[in-house]
């Protein structure tokens, strides 16, 4: 029988290896992953709600194990490595294309999308504290 950490190792090896996947995907396709993940960054909204999925576990246990590692690292830019996830997870979108794909937001509307992942994330860290 499985024990958690065998399970909860076992996940976080998956989404480690689909982040793998993606990172070495073909050039279109990384390149397709990129303008669908740009198209989504003009939906703030969107990011918002997806981070609230990500933190939740809607995207299964291993891809929400590593966001809430992130929190581990309190120097860490959480909010560039929750989109990077998104970016990954949601459309392909390699990390390195994902910040390309950010750089090229205007900086108004960057804060628009910063507020919407910042905004989730301080949910699911009042809710965590609650349950606990």
């Amino acid at each position: 029988m499985e024990t958690n950490k065998e399970y909860s190792d076992r996940e976080i090896s998956r989404a480690i290896a689909r982040l793998d996947a993606i990172e070495k995907a073909p050039l279109a396709e990384r390149k397709a992953g990129r303008e669908e993940y740009a198209e989504s960054l003009t939906h703030p909204g969107i990011m918002g709600r997806n981070t609230d999925w990500l933190l939740g576990g809607s995207y299964g246990y291993g891809e929400m194990a590593l966001a809430h590692r992130l929190f581990l690292s309190p120097r860490m830019n959480h909010v560039a490595a929750i989109g990077q996830y998104l970016a990954a997870w949601d459309h392909g979108c390699p990390s390195g294309f994902a910040r390309q794909a950010w750089n090229a937001l205007p900086k108004a509307h960057q804060d628009r999308v910063e507020k919407e992942i910042v905004g989730a994330i301080l949910n699911w860290k009042a809710e965590s504290m609650t349950s606990k």
